[in-house]
C-alpha cells in the first residue's frame, strides 16, 4: 500500500495501493479483526476509504492464494477522540431566554443527549420550563451579573461539556452572541507578556508563580506567557515539536497546574501563546515527509503551493524539500487547505483550554493564516466559545483591519493596514528589527504631532479592540532608542487610549537587552521593584492605577481635539458615563504652552460655574472661568510630557 503509519486526525481515511504481476479483480483488505472486499482496476490499481472507530487501526491487504501474498501493514493510530462539535447559544425573548444546541458535526453520527442546568456562580436561582420543541426556556432574575448556562451533552461513549451565557445589567437582558460578542474582562485587562526562559536565569513555571503577587501588587490582570511546548531549539519557543507536551526546562504539569491556580486565586487571567500557523521543521510529521516524500501520510499537511495568490505570498520562500515557509526556513507553514490540519489545530487548542481552564490564546503569526484560509477563525471560534464563552481571541494580525475581526478574533495588535510588510506597527515610521524608528523619536520633530495623531485617529479598526504596546518579544527595548523622559511620555500615551494595554516584561524596570537575547531580565532573589531603574516601576504603577479608577482612560470614546501649536502637540479628550479627561501630548523636547478651545472641542453641557482641568498626574488645576470673552485654555507643558486632566466643574 502506499501509506505508512501515521497518528491521523480524522476518522475517515482513504487508502490507495497498487498490485503487482498479478491480475484479479478484488483483494481482501483487513481492518483489525474484520475484512472486506476492495476492487482492483484494470491496471492493479485499487483504493477505498475506511472510517476507524478504533484508537489503533491495523490495515493490510491480501491477494488469495496458496500461499496468500500479503501487503505491509499500515498501523494508523487516532490523535484524539473524534466527539460531537455542538454549539450552545441563547435567544432571548424580553426577559426570558431559550437554550439552543446544534449539532455542527457528529463523526459517527451518534444519537446525543442534551441536559442544560444553571451555573452555581450565578447571581440568583433561575427555573427551567419548556416549549414546545422541548427547548429549555429560562426567565432572568432582577438581579444584574452574568448567567452561565452549563450543557452536557451524552452519547453512548462520551460526554461533553459546554457553556453558554446571557447578561443582565441596567439595560435589559443580553443574550450572547459567539459571533460577535468579546470578553467583558478584555475591556479592563491589564495585560503583561512574559518570555518564560529569560524571565530569570533558566526561568521555570514555578520562578514565574514566585512573582505572582508582586505582579499583582503592581496593577496586572492578565499574563501571557509564550510558547511552552516542546520545541527544538528552545528560547522564545515558536519552533514547535511536540504540541502536546510541555517544554521540560520550564518544570511539569504539576508545576504549571500550581501556577495557574495561584494565579486564579490572586484573579489574575492567563493567556498561553499558541503557534498555529507553522511548525518546526524537526517537526516528527515534517521529518516523516522528508523521509517518505509524497507517499508520507503527513505530505498534505504542509503548504507546498506558492502560486496562490494569497495574501503575503510574496513573501513565500520555497526549500529544497518542498515545503514553504514566509522568513523563518526552520518554521514551515502548515497546510489549512487540509482537514486533518484544521481538526489537529482545533484539538490542540482544546487539549490546553481543557487540561488547564486557561482564558485565553494569543495566536502566533495568524495572519498567515488568515491569509491563506480566512474561514478557519470562525471554525476556531465556535469550538472554542462553545466551552468557554468569555475566552480571549487575540490575533497576531493587523488591528487596523476591520476583517480581523469579522474573522472571529477579539483583539489584535496595533499594527497599519500596509500591505508591504506584514507588522508593522503603527507607532514605527520605518520598520526595522534592531532599531526603534518611531513617531516618538522621527528626527524631524515638526513631523511628530502629524504621525501620531494619524496613527491615532485614522489607523482604521476599532480603536477599542486593539493591543497597544511599547514593547513586544521582537521589538527592540523603548528606553534604549527613545531615553527616559520620551518613555514615560509614550507610557502614558500607552495607559490613555482605548484597547488593551501591555508590558512586556523587564519595560517597567528599563531592561535594555533585545528580547531575542538570552539575558536574563529578573535576579531570582530580588524583587522586581527593587531592579527598577529611573523610578520606571512607580512610574507604571501609577498609570495603571489611573487607568483602572478612571472609567474615561477604559472606555472605548476617543476624539482628537484641534490643538495649538499643532506640529508639537497631540490632544484627545476620552469620554465615559459623563466623565470626560483631556490629554495632551507635548512630542518636542521644549518646553511648549499648548492652547485650545475646550468648550468647543470637547462640547460638555454648559458649566453653571467655573470649569477646572485637574492633572491626574501632577494634580495641577487650570480654570477657565465661564462667558469670559475668550474661551481658550492655555496649559504649559514641560518636553516630552503628556498632561492628562480631568474636567471638573464647581469652585476649585
Amino acid at each position: 500500500m502506499k501509506t505508512r503509519d501515521a497518528i491521523v486526525w480524522h476518522p475517515k481515511q482513504e487508502f490507495k495501493g497498487q498490485v503487482h504481476g498479478i491480475y484479479l479483480n478484488e483483494i481482501i483488505v483487513h481492518q483489525n479483526n474484520k475484512y472486506f472486499l476492495a476492487g482492483v482496476d484494470d491496471k492493479g490499481g485499487f483504493k477505498f476509504e475506511l472510517c476507524l472507530t478504533d484508537k489503533e487501526t491495523k490495515i493490510w491487504a491480501e491477494v488469495p492464494g496458496h500461499p496468500p501474498v500479503v501487503s505491509d501493514t499500515v498501523q494508523y493510530t487516532l490523535g484524539y477522540d473524534p466527539i460531537p462539535i455542538v454549539k450552545p447559544y441563547p435567544v432571548r425573548d424580553g426577559e426570558k431566554i431559550t437554550l439552543h444546541a446544534d449539532i455542527v458535526e457528529n463523526p459517527y453520527g451518534e444519537p446525543i443527549k442534551f441536559h442544560w442546568a444553571p451555573d452555581s456562580s450565578n447571581p440568583a436561582l433561575t427555573d427551567f420550563s419548556f416549549d414546545k420543541d422541548s427547548l429549555p426556556v429560562v426567565e432572568i432574575p432582577a438581579e444584574v451579573g452574568m448567567y452561565r448556562f452549563n450543557l452536557i451533552g451524552t452519547t453512548e461513549n462520551d460526554s461533553i461539556f459546554l457553556q453558554t451565557y446571557v447578561k443582565r445589567d441596567n439595560q435589559g437582558v443580553h443574550a450572547f452572541n459567539m459571533d460577535e460578542d468579546s470578553p467583558q474582562w478584555m475591556d479592563d485587562a491589564i495585560l503583561y507578556q512574559i518570555t518564560p526562559y529569560s524571565f530569570v536565569k533558566d526561568g521555570t513555571f514555578n520562578d514565574i508563580r514566585k512573582k505572582l503577587h508582586e505582579l499583582k501588587e503592581f496593577g496586572v490582570n492578565t499574563i501571557m506567557i509564550q510558547p511552552i511546548y516542546r520545541t527544538f531549539k528552545g528560547y522564545q519557543g515558536y519552533d514547535v515539536i511536540d504540541y502536546m507536551q510541555l517544554n521540560p526546562n520550564f518544570g511539569t504539569r504539576e508545576e504549571l497546574h500550581s501556577l495557574i491556580k495561584k494565579a486564579k486565586k490572586l484573579k489574575i487571567r492567563i493567556l498561553f501563546d499558541l503557534v498555529i500557523n507553522h511548525s518546526s521543521i524537526h517537526h516528527p510529521y515534517a521529518k516523516d515527509l522528508v523521509k517518505n516524500g509524497d507517499k508520507s501520510h503527513y505530505h498534505d499537511f504542509y503548504q507546498h503551493e506558492v502560486n496562490d495568490g494569497k495574501p503575503y505570498s510574496s513573501l513565500y520562500n520555497k526549500d529544497e524539500f518542498g515545503f514553504v515557509n514566509y522568513f523563518w526556513k526552520d518554521l514551515v507553514n502548515l497546510n489549512y487547505g487540509n482537514e486533518e490540519v484544521q481538526r489537529w489545530m482545533l484539538e490542540v487548542c482544546k487539549y490546553w483550554l481543557n487540561e488547564f481552564d486557561i482564558d485565553g490564546y494569543r495566536f502566533d503569526a495568524i495572519w498567515g493564516v488568515n491569509a491563506r484560509n480566512p474561514s478557519f477563525g470562525k471554525r476556531l471560534r465556535t469550538e472554542l466559545k462553545s466551552i468557554k464563552p468569555d475566552f480571549l481571541f487575540l490575533a497576531e494580525d493587523k488591528g487596523s483591519s476591520p476583517a480581523v475581526y469579522e474573522l472571529g478574533f477579539d483583539a489584535a495588535y496595533d499594527w497599519t493596514k500596509d500591505k508591504e510588510w506584514v507588522s508593522q506597527w503603527s507607532w514605527e515610521y520605518e520598520y526595522d528589527e534592531r532599531s526603534s524608528k518611531t513617531i516618538f523619536n522621527h528626527p524631524k520633530v515638526h513631523k511628530r504631532a502629524g504621525l501620531l495623531g494619524k496613527a491615532l485617529f485614522k489607523s482604521g479598526g476599532n480603536p477599542y479592540r486593539k493591543l497597544h504596546y511599547l514593547e513586544n518579544n521582537d521589538l527592540p527595548r523603548f528606553i534604549v532608542g527613545h531615553g527616559l523622559e520620551r518613555t514615560k511620555m509614550a507610557a502614558t500615551l500607552l495607559f490613555s487610549l482605548p484597547g488593551i494595554p501591555m508590558i512586556y516584561n523587564g519595560q517597567e524596570i528599563g531592561f535594555e537587552n533585545h528580547p531575542y537575547s538570552d539575558k536574563a531580565i529578573f535576579a531570582k532573589e530580588k524583587s522586581i521593584q527593587e531592579q527598577s531603574k529611573h523610578g520606571l516601576f512607580e512610574h507604571y504603577k501609577k498609570l495603571i492605577r489611573l487607568h483602572k479608577a478612571y472609567p474615561a482612560l477604559r472606555g472605548n470614546l476617543m476624539d482628537e481635539v484641534r490643538v495649538f501649536p499643532k506640529s508639537k502637540i497631540t490632544a484627545f479628550v476620552r469620554k465615559e458615563g459623563g466623565q470626560i479627561i483631556l490629554v495632551l501630548v507635548n512630542l518636542d523636547g521644549l518646553s511648549q504652552t499648548a492652547a485650545l478651545d475646550p468648550m468647543k472641542s470637547i462640547s460638555p453641557e454648559a458649566p453653571m460655574d467655573s470649569l477646572h482641568f485637574r492633572d491626574l498626574l501632577s494634580n495641577e488645576v487650570f480654570s477657565m472661568e465661564p462667558h469670559s470673552p475668550k474661551d481658550d485654555l492655555s496649559i504649559p507643558m514641560q518636553g516630552y510630557s503628556v498632561r492628562l486632566l480631568l474636567m471638573e466643574r464647581g469652585v476649585n
